[in-house]
């Protein structure tokens, strides 16, 4: 961030003609006694100090692993249509973004610039400060430049030599943060998390960053599909956390006093609590989202809701299966008389049968069809699934859900030879008995009447 002559005269020339009501001599002695109070806590209890900075450190991580493994799956479910997917990666990649940008700060002010969450007074301390001072590294922050613009930024508050003289703001200098890539892009100087120049600290950050963001990148494109990975790696990864961090500094800072001890207050959670301009920024991008979660649920019910009980509905269900199985979109085995199915899945549970009609009449053909597979698979598992409402049946709609909560035992290539195992071994399903009206020869007497 660079320093505008321009607006430090603006912000002294505020300074000067509007009032701002001043702490009062005992408001200053309560808060130094207070801080007083904290630090004294601090230094007499080391041990814990550490202990909740390693907590916190290891919440972060973890919620983060919650965030891009499990709860994407949960907001996806079985069969995700391309809206439900859009707003689920909105979702997954806005608060993957908020947490990183988070940490990011957390680990330049609080590690690299004030040395607290892990202060450096003992060979493993040192290490240990060491490690969360450059985690901001894997956000693509650069922690070195930030500490040493901040510290001067606490010494030379308010003055020309400010380092991040926040307290008059042009909004020439604002908006362009809101533009594409303003997190790498140098739209404008309004930046604190990286310096402005590609520096060899700069640089020292991707080697960090990109196999971060790379290994859960990689997951979510082979678990979740590639449109899932753009819109919560591609697009919200480097913008929404950036984007916040930018108004939250703005608007807490923009016209402060100049003076340390005034100038030192932030408008802080009040600001955003009682400011409808920051409800409706935060507020219509999220009920937007949540109104598309609902109707993709909604309509998902509804078209299982209309096939349940149809024939051909167990197939129909299969066919939303995820990345990972393969399924033949012809039944395994067929009673034609009772249009009974079997359909066949596989993956890596191993081979899944999931039947369609009464529980008494299809036995038949999954005994036959578990007969047949135990002969030229006898090692891989057999697990039969029954749709419907009675007892011991898993209704269409979950299905899918049920497949994926099975255990598993192969692996990719061990799915695909099974698969080829089985179809080399072709799949005759049962001909109706009866004339074949193509190989039927006519009688010729009766033709000529006789």
């Amino acid at each position: 961030m660079r320093i505008h002559p321009d607006e430090v005269a603006l912000a002294r020339a505020y300074d000067r003609e509007t009032p701002f009501e001043g702490l009062t001599e005992e408001q200053m002695r309560l808060i130094l006694a207070r801080g007083r109070a904290l630090f004294h806590w601090f230094k007499s209890h080391p041990r814990l100090h550490l202990a909740i900075s390693a907590t916190t450190l290891v919440a972060i991580f973890s919620l983060d692993f919650a965030l891009l493994v499990p709860l994407p799956a949960w907001l996806l479910g079985e069969a995700p249509s391309a809206a439900r997917t859009l707003g689920a990666a909105a979702v997954v990649g806005a608060l993957h973004s908020w947490l990183m940008y988070s940490m990011g700060v957390y680990s330049m002010h609080e590690g690299a610039a004030h040395k607290l969450v892990f202060p450096p007074n003992g060979p493993v301390t040192r290490v240990l400060h060491v490690v969360s001072a450059n985690l901001a590294r894997l956000a693509a922050s650069e922690p070195k430049q930030y500490a040493a613009a901040h510290m001067i930024h606490h010494s030379k508050f308010g003055t020309e030599h400010d380092a991040e003289f926040l307290n008059f703001v042009k909004p020439r200098r604002y908006w362009p943060t809101f533009l594409p890539m303003a997190f790498d892009i140098n739209y404008t100087d309004f930046i604190v998390h990286r310096p402005l120049a590609w520096t060899r600290d700069r640089l020292m950050s991707a080697p960090f960053a990109v196999p971060y963001q790379g290994l859960y990148a990689w997951y979510a494109w082979t678990h979740f599909g590639w449109l899932f990975t753009v819109v919560a790696f591609g697009i919200m990864l480097p913008h929404v956390g950036f984007f916040a961090d930018r108004l939250r500094q703005f608007t807490e800072h923009n016209l402060m006093p100049l003076d340390n001890k005034n100038g030192s207050r932030s408008f802080g959670i009040g600001f955003w609590l009682n400011n409808w301009i920051t409800g409706l920024l935060v507020g219509i991008p999220l009920g937007v989202l949540a109104a598309l979660l609902i109707m993709s649920r909604r309509a998902e019910r509804a078209a299982y809701a209309q096939i349940e009980g149809k024939a051909g509905a167990a197939g129909a269900a299969l066919s939303a299966l995820k990345k990972g199985w393969i399924f033949d979109e012809q039944p395994a085995s067929v009673n034609p008389r009772t249009q009974d199915v079997v359909f066949r899945a596989i993956g890596k549970p191993g081979i899944v049968l999931v039947t369609e009609g009464p529980s008494t009449r299809v036995k038949g053909l999954v005994d036959a069809e578990r007969r047949r597979l135990n002969r030229i698979l006898p090692n891989v598992t057999v697990t039969v699934i029954e749709t419907g409402r009675g007892e011991g049946q898993v209704p269409i709609a979950q299905v899918t859900k049920k497949m994926g909560k099975l255990k598993k035992e192969l692996t990719k290539v061990e799915v695909s030879a099974v698969n080829k195992r089985i179809t080399s071994m072709g799949n005759k399903l049962p001909i109706p008995k009866g004339i074949d009206p193509y190989k039927a020869r006519p009688d010729r007497k009766a033709a000529r009447g006789r």
